[in-house]
């Protein structure tokens, strides 16, 4: 699976690691880097045991769910790529031509950027070719620079290699790894030193900063292999800034649209195992320490109630049917804009796992509703499936019994998604997130000794080795995390939704989040 692949997919008291912290004698210490402070953190200066709690919330919570305006809208004729407004404050930066520099403000006390582009439509190309396959043209801003000079994001920067070779995402200041073509969103902070710089400055650096208009078509001349490069496309550029001060916890909304022929907004307002779904995703984003609040909501269409609520899934291009479902959710919110659908489409090419949800982009673009990658669908149909009459009427998560707790991991597994978090591992074991602190599953090291001449890596033109539950189940730091939310696998036995300090943090600082 390439990184970045959005799709979660299924097989068959949630701990986050860690021991009791030992202040020692460096609570309240001047520092300037995590490392200055040993088993605490440094925050704005200082080595502190965590940062406070957010006053918008208090765990454990217990979402409210309301019924919401319905969408209105009709029936397009042919591809819509719209170009959506913010719905909170950013800044507009125009229209620009890729390969252009502009420039933005980062007021003081910021402590995560947003940049919003969307093509001006028919400008740029949908794919680009790449020794023979068609890669989607994704949008990517790039030579994002603080006022001090330094480079947070270069897409086109080398990647250090880890000791079996592969990419090692954790030493850079920034990093994107999705496909996404026509618009997309890039949020710093996102990478282990990038959430260290801020944390323990209190903030990004403020003043002017600048970033080069991009996408993969711009860069394809650098790339070796790449044979269609143009500097045609032109994309709309916003920039969303998030206030600090950092905090320990942060409310969570979503925006719920209902294409299903079975199910309407009102209906899901009252429906019992409604309430127990959203309440169970509640539980499971607690560990990153959110709190889910309002959940609104809201009847698509009868056309594309009909026309979606089986929704195809093989191809995400800006004009198939994934992205232009996601173009209807305009609820005026920064939620997760979240869809809920009666089955998702797949071609059966043999495949043992099933595909249960799937986001647009990572991350999603909060704060901008409506564009063609601006979504999560999860399908309804696990939901309210029970083992055993009862089993979704416990007090607690039971993933293997109750398929309402099993669909609660899958929102809560896309909603970490839109929030900016990348697999933890990925299905080849060969990519990983860009945070130190989640643990690992490599295919070279944690396969079965049988099965390692067939990694990715190694076999690339054979069926390569799934890293599945099994393989990476240990309680160490490598040939682990099967636990993890972000895993790439639903596995009953294993999945509880464990989160670390520092995809947590990832999390908390998204503009979604309050």
């Amino acid at each position: 699976m390439v990184h970045g692949l959005l799709a979660l997919v299924l097989a068959g008291v949630v701990a986050c690691g860690g021991g009791s912290k030992n202040e020692g004698s460096t609570a309240g210490k001047a520092c300037a880097a995590a490392s200055d402070c040993g088993a605490l953190v440094c925050v704005a200066g200082k080595c502190v045991a965590s940062a406070p709690a957010a006053a918008s919330c208090t765990l454990p919570s217990r979402p409210t769910l309301t019924l919401g305006d319905p969408m209105t809208a009709t029936e397009p004729v042919g591809c819509e790529t719209p170009i959506r407004a913010p719905v909170i404050a950013a800044q507009s930066l125009g229209e620009h031509q890729v390969g252009e520099q502009v420039s933005f403000q980062v007021p003081e006390g910021t402590w995560s950027v947003t940049i919003v582009s969307q093509e001006v439509a028919g400008s740029a190309a949908d794919t680009i070719d790449l020794q023979g396959v068609a890669i989607p043209n994704s949008v990517v801003p790039t030579d994002v620079t603080a006022p001090d000079g330094r480079v947070l994001f270069d897409d086109l920067a080398p990647v250090p290699l880890d000791d079996q070779g592969y990419p090692d995402f954790t030493q850079l200041l920034g990093y994107y790894g999705g496909f996404t073509p026509t618009s997309g969103a890039l949020t710093l902070p996102d990478t282990s030193p990038s959430l260290d710089l801020v944390r323990s400055a209190g903030g990004l650096p403020s003043g002017t900063w600048r970033l080069t208009v991009n996408d993969f078509a711009r860069e394809c001349g650098a790339v070796s292999g790449c044979s269609t490069g143009s500097s045609s496309g032109r994309y709309d550029l916003h920039v969303l800034t998030r206030p600090g001060p950092i905090a320990s916890t942060g409310a969570l909304d979503l925006d719920v649209y209902i294409a299903s022929a079975d199910v309407t907004a009102a209906q899901a307002v009252g429906d019992p195992q409604m309430e127990r779904l959203f309440r169970s995703v509640a539980t499971v984003l607690g560990n990153a320490g959110i709190c889910l609040g309002n959940v609104t909501f809201h009847d698509l269409p009868e056309w594309a109630r009909v026309k979606y609520a089986i929704v195809n899934v093989d191809s995400t291009g800006p004009c198939d049917p994934l992205s232009q479902l996601f173009t209807l959710g305009l609820a005026q919110s920064p939620s997760v804009h979240l869809f809920l659908v009666d089955g998702l489409d797949v071609t059966d090419n043999g495949d043992q796992f099933q595909i249960a949800g799937i986001d647009g982009s990572i991350p999603g673009p909060s704060g901008v509703p409506g564009t063609v990658n601006g979504g999560a669908v999860v399908t309804l149909g696990n939901f309210g499936r029970e083992v055993r009459p009862g089993d979704c009427s416990r007090s607690t998560l039971n993933l293997s019994r109750c398929g309402t707790d099993h669909m609660a991991y899958v929102v809560a597994h896309e909603a970490g998604h839109w929030l900016g978090l990348y697999h933890s591992t990925e299905r080849s074991g060969t990519l990983f997130d860009p945070l130190a602190d989640t643990p690992t599953c490599a295919c070279a090291v944690c396969a079965p000794t049988a099965e390692r001449a067939s990694c990715a890596d190694k076999n690339p033109s054979g069926a390569a080795t799934d890293m599945i539950g099994d393989f990476c189940a240990s309680d160490a730091a490598t040939c682990a995390g099967a636990s993890n939310l972000m895993f790439w696998l639903l596995d009953d036995a294993r999945s509880n939704g464990s989160v670390t300090a520092q995809q947590a943090e990832v999390m908390r600082l998204n503009p979604a989040v309050r």
